[in-house]
């Protein structure tokens, strides 16, 4: 049981670190997609701990599940792609627009 408490706290570390930009575009996946699982690893991990009474497992599911909570409603608040217009450009307000030579 111990290794298996172990290996589920290196994965929740992996995907973790999976939810950055760089590794989306390595794994062309969204980072959408890898915040979902992160947050379906994260529930069925403190069901394990749950059920198994391995609280160590579950502080550090828990203290993750709060992060991944925290980052999504931060997110959220702050309007991710907000700023973007029409174009698809993401030009800060205010900023000049570059010229378009052909």
């Amino acid at each position: 049981m111990r290794y298996l408490v172990l290996g589920l706290i290196v994965g929740l570390l992996v995907m973790r670190l999976l939810r950055t930009r760089w590794a989306g575009t390595l794994l062309g996946i969204s980072r959408r997609a890898l915040e979902v699982a992160q947050l379906i690893l994260l529930a069925i991990t403190v069901a394990i701990a749950l059920a198994a009474e391995e609280w160590v497992l579950l502080a550090v599911a828990g203290a993750l599940l709060i992060w991944a909570i925290v980052d999504l409603v931060r997110g959220r608040r702050t309007g991710r792609g907000a700023g973007r217009t029409a174009g698809g450009s993401a030009r800060p307000r205010g900023a000049p627009e570059k010229s378009r030579r052909r």
